[in-house]
């Protein structure tokens, strides 16, 4: 039985390169698509969609404070206030035998207050729509240096945005000024932007 693989045993999306070898795009390669929620409006969506769960809290309960993705026991939590009277601020329930899980806490503006569940793997996410939604937004800057970008952060990328990095060959530097930073080729400055444009940041462009 013939065994070789053709073009219709990939799925769309796949492109060929000269020698019949299959390339995936950037977006499924970091699988951008994953996350269902990168912006205030799918946050939204997100909360209405999924289970909505009475609202329990427990004394070792961690509240979100705002940026760096802190979280403290005895912190004051940062709180969204929506439009609608609807606030929002985002938990971290510690697992004893696992890792950790995050609340939403959704409290309408007839006082009823219900809890949503946000897996760990979309908790920067969920961070960072939050810091997005007040008046500091976490920031991204690409600095230019002849053939080379400093591109540098103020929290740690998500999965898919990391994976970019690694995948052009970003060099990390140490962290300077609270802040993490690669060095990358300016060829590559564009396909880094474009990954760092799905997440709700700040982006200074100084190439």
């Amino acid at each position: 039985m013939n065994s070789a693989l053709v073009k219709s045993d990939f799925p769309v999306g796949v492109s060929w390169t000269g020698s019949e070898i299959p390339v995936q795009s950037k977006d499924e390669y970091i699988s951008l698509d994953e996350a269902p929620i990168t912006t205030p409006a799918t946050l939204r969506e997100y909360i209405e969609q999924r289970p909505q769960e009475s609202w329990e809290p427990e004394e070792d309960w961690a509240p979100y404070t705002g940026q760096y993705y802190g979280f403290s026991v005895d912190g004051e939590p940062l709180v969204i206030e929506e439009a609608d009277g609807t606030a929002i601020s985002l938990w971290r329930v510690p697992v004893e035998y696992g890792a950790d899980t995050y609340q939403l806490k959704v409290q309408s503006s007839d006082g009823k207050t219900r809890a949503v569940t946000v897996s760990p793997k979309y908790r920067k996410h969920a961070c960072l729509i939050l810091d997005s939604m007040t008046e500091d937004p976490q920031t991204v800057e690409l600095t230019g240096y002849d053939e080379e970008v400093l591109l540098s952060c103020d929290f740690a990328p998500p999965r898919a945005q990391m994976r970019w990095l690694y995948a052009v060959g970003a060099e990390w530097l140490e962290t300077s000024s609270y802040q993490l930073q690669w060095r990358i080729s300016d060829t590559d400055a564009d396909s880094v932007r474009e990954v760092f444009d799905e997440l709700p940041v700040t982006i200074i462009d100084n190439t």
